[in-house]
């Protein structure tokens, strides 16, 4: 079962990744949410029997109610996973209010993003596969004379509806067959299925960042051709470089020192100047921008001085939030200059401003001049 298990979440991970769209990165309490269950679970059966056994009249008499909580947290808009506790209330011959309890890891998949892809939010009705491996408890069986642990095996989906203009809420509608692992325990007498319908109401948690409750689209992708149009623009910038450096200011001989300067500041090229861009909310490169700063570093002179402007964008965030990322990620453009090139820490001076682009995307940056 494990194996199994393992696979499964193998094969749903490829295939995710493999259709995964653009959304903007979240932290650790975006996209997460916290459900309230109520509902009812039938008595257990053994495997042989048919599920429904005996009628609609002996299934009423055997079903007892349940309530529950979950919290989930969806890592894509198609994979999430869950935490779910439940406890059954005692309609047969326990000792106790509670004769039955059950704590669930479930893996979530998003069956309508899976296949019709993330329209950037939510739908108004969602289907979601839910397999579950848990671990059950019963409290003092009066027919078995003793406390019982056991595994549980859950296959389950929900039907969740979005409500609001925000889609904060949803209302889940979550049928469920649960094995277990009786006839191992204790004896082929004991049954081992039940069946559970379970109602829900969900809150999903937001940010005040994004200002949604749920993933957000990013305004731009990154393709490979705009990854190979990158690095088409490091070689041209590198190529550029190198001709500035080929290029020695002219200086008259025998002319007064003031003249000298004078033709120095006529001939000499104006400054060099590069943008690194950052995602929304985070002073971390990535892995085409860390290239970009690379080799930038491997062309500046020992006698020039390094002039970082971190830069955020006023559409998202307060302006203490956005000064303090601005400081950030002209800390961290520092940071790395000084640790990874060796460019010492005097040379580079650092200062901040908001919204240095018309753009919002191009305002996250750190603007480099080298002087």
């Amino acid at each position: 079962m494990k194996k199994i298990f393992s696979l499964m979440i193998a094969f749903v991970m490829m295939f995710s990744i493999a259709n995964a769209q653009t959304v903007e990165s979240s932290r650790f309490f975006e996209n997460t949410s916290v459900t309230l269950y109520g509902g009812a679970i039938t008595t257990q059966h053994t495997g042989g029997e048919t599920f429904f056994w005996g009628g609609a009249e002996n299934i009423a008499k055997g079903v007892r109610p349940l309530a529950g909580i979950e919290f989930s947290k969806y890592v894509t808009p198609v994979v999430g996973f869950g935490i779910e506790g439940l406890a059954m209330f005692n309609t047969t011959g326990s000792n106790t209010v509670v004769d039955q309890s059950n704590i669930i890891g479930n893996l979530k998949l998003n069956l309508s993003n899976w296949f019709g892809g993330y329209p950037g939010e939510p739908r108004r009705v969602e289907v979601v596969l839910v397999p579950g491996l848990g671990w059950g408890h019963d409290y003092g069986d009066v027919y078995v004379g003793r406390f019982r642990n056991y595994l549980t095996y859950n296959t389950g989906a929900e039907v969740n509806i979005n409500l609001g203009k925000e889609k904060a809420w949803q209302v889940n509608i979550k049928p469920v067959v649960m094995w277990n692992n009786y006839n191992r325990e204790i004896g082929h007498h004991v049954q081992n299925m039940q069946g559970r319908l379970q109602v829900g109401l969900t809150y999903k948690f937001g940010s005040r960042t994004k200002k949604s409750h749920n993933f957000v689209l990013c305004p731009y992708t990154v393709t490979a051709s705009d990854y190979d149009a990158a690095l088409a623009n490091v070689a041209a910038l590198e190529s550029r470089v190198k001709e500035l450096e080929s290029r020695e200011p002219r200086i008259v001989e025998k002319v007064v020192e003031k003249e000298v300067l004078v033709e120095k500041e006529v001939s000499r090229e104006p400054a060099l100047q590069t943008i690194l861009t950052f995602p929304i909310g985070s002073s971390s490169l990535s892995s085409v921008e860390s290239a970009k700063l690379g080799v930038l570093a491997k062309v500046i002179k020992a006698d020039e001085k390094i002039y970082l402007v971190g830069s955020a964008d006023s559409a998202t965030g307060s302006e203490k939030i956005n000064n303090t990322l601005a400081g950030n990620r002209a800390e961290a453009v520092k940071d790395i200059l000084v640790k990874n090139y060796g460019i010492s820490a005097d040379r580079v001076y650092i200062s901040t401003a908001l919204d240095t682009n018309e753009l919002p995307e191009a305002s996250r940056a750190v603007v480099i001049t080298l002087q």
